[in-house]
């Protein structure tokens, strides 16, 4: 079985305004609905888990997975207080026979099933060749110039380009080696 998280429990304080980012409206639809719906129509997802605030549990239920009838959402989840806190309560909520997880965040609409499969089958092809490997994720090169700073913000360095790529998601991972890495940190 293969199951994805998308975490939507952030405030999105950066942003400024009174509704977090992931219930905005575009198109008419909260960001989460479109984000969710990718995964929905992915033949590889079996199960989806969401990670929401607490205070809108009742909201995503009724306005978001019963109002577009995502029928592979299991369950949402209470979102912690960082995101690794929120998919480290999904994932205790995903039953022991699912074999690949994909975390996604719920304010990133724009991933494609292309991608997700993608990453899937990726995953399973690189394990064959290296079975230490246990995840992949999607990551963009880095054109801007990047620099290490000091404690009171003095250049130290220029990175190389080469040496750094700005990580997104779908993050995939065998199930069973994230669910570890989560109890250990």
């Amino acid at each position: 079985m293969i199951a994805a998280i998308i975490t939507a429990a952030g405030k999105g304080s950066r942003l400024k305004s009174n509704i977090s980012k992931q219930f905005m409206n575009i198109y008419g639809k909260p960001i989460l609905a479109h984000s969710i719906n990718v995964f929905q129509n992915s033949l590889k997802i079996q199960e989806i888990y969401v990670a929401v605030p607490k205070e809108y549990m009742d909201f995503c239920r009724e306005s978001i997975i019963e109002k577009y009838s995502f029928t592979k959402v299991r369950e949402l989840v209470c979102g912690g207080n960082t995101r690794q806190e929120s998919v480290f309560n999904a994932l205790q909520k995903i039953p022991s026979s699912c074999r690949i997880v994909s975390i996604h965040d719920g304010v990133r609409p724009l991933v494609t099933t292309s991608e997700i499969n993608m990453l899937i089958n990726s995953l399973l092809r690189l394990n064959k060749k290296d079975p230490q490997l246990k995840g992949i994720i999607m990551a963009a090169p880095a054109y801007e110039t990047v620099k290490k700073i000091s404690e009171n913000n003095f250049i130290d360095a220029t990175i190389s380009r080469n040496q750094v790529c700005f990580a997104q998601t779908p993050q995939t991972f065998f199930f069973d080696s994230i669910f570890e890495a989560h109890k250990k940190a």
